[in-house]
């Protein structure tokens, strides 16, 4: 945290990591990658053509590099089933 000199970025970075439950490296990596700035710019239309809770679970996919990596490999699997 000592990286993060602006205090409310770094109060912003303690609240979502433990929303998120990020992990230290999760969290490094968010910081490094300046997270901060990309909050909530994302645009999709899963609100629009989903059930609620699965538009939330769709944004919160793309949310987390460890959840998309997740569905990604997933997806993969299903690919191979005939899914």
């Amino acid at each position: 945290m000592a990286k993060i000199k602006d205090h409310d970025v770094r109060l912003w970075y303690v609240k979502t990591s433990i929303q998120q439950g990020w992990s230290r490296n999760i969290l490094e990596f968010q910081m490094d990658t300046s997270a901060h700035k990309r909050h909530g710019k994302a645009i999709s239309n899963f609100a629009l053509t989903m059930p609620p809770e699965h538009s939330d679970m769709a944004a919160q996919i793309f949310k987390d590099p460890y959840l998309f990596e997740l569905a990604k490999k997933i997806s993969e699997n299903f690919r191979k089933l005939g899914i």
